[in-house]
């Protein structure tokens, strides 16, 4: 019976300990949103090693990815970008973050392809993919893909509103390709320059 109860009371703190979790998430998110609506955010500009911000985003990504048994890799050679580091990295932390959630079986990959006018950083996934009808809403606040029951575990439904509104700030092109039960690839152009 003591450890009927005992397995029931850390349950119980398992759950607490993930509703709270959630709602500090979606706080946030709130509290970022209303900055953003409010113009409130604006970008500060500096150089840095893009290809360090990603390394760090998928170092923290990858327990999550490790527990639900989806390869994470990341092919990002040494590069500098000018642009807004905190505001990049919320925005490549959002959609990695999100592949993983989306995606139960196969990898996750983080790419870097140079181009004369910068670089363009895709983040792609063999997840539940996204209809055709479905690819403009999913940047709305709230919207998901295929979690009308709200799982906790697919987060707060704000990451992608404010992926949007980051690029939108940026300045910065960002492009999906999707196909239901193939996979999902979110594109993002970085004006940028090779280490040299």
């Amino acid at each position: 019976q003591l450890t009927s109860d005992f397995d029931s009371a850390a349950m119980l703190i398992d759950k607490i300990d993930e509703t709270s979790s959630l709602l500090h998430e979606q706080f946030n998110s709130l509290l970022d949103l209303s900055k953003f609506d409010a113009g409130v955010i604006t970008a500060d500009h500096t150089e840095f090693r893009l290809d360090a911000l990603l390394k760090n985003i998928v170092d923290g990504v990858m327990p999550e990815a490790q527990a639900k048994k989806v390869e994470l890799h990341i092919f990002v050679s040494p590069v500098t970008v000018r642009s807004d580091m905190l505001l990049l990295e919320r925005m490549f932390r959002n959609l990695i973050i999100n592949a993983v959630r989306y995606t139960d079986k196969g990898s996750v990959s983080v790419q870097a392809r140079r181009q004369r006018s910068g670089l363009n950083i895709s983040v792609i996934d063999t997840g539940i993919g996204i209809a055709a009808d479905d690819q403009q809403r999913i940047f709305r606040d709230y919207y998901q893909v295929s979690n009308k029951a709200r799982s906790k575990g697919k987060g707060s439904g704000l990451g992608l509103a404010i992926v949007k509104r980051i690029a939108a700030l940026l300045e910065i092109k960002l492009t999906l390709k999707s196909e239901p039960g193939v996979g999902s690839t979110f594109s993002v152009h970085v004006p940028g320059r090779a280490v040299v």
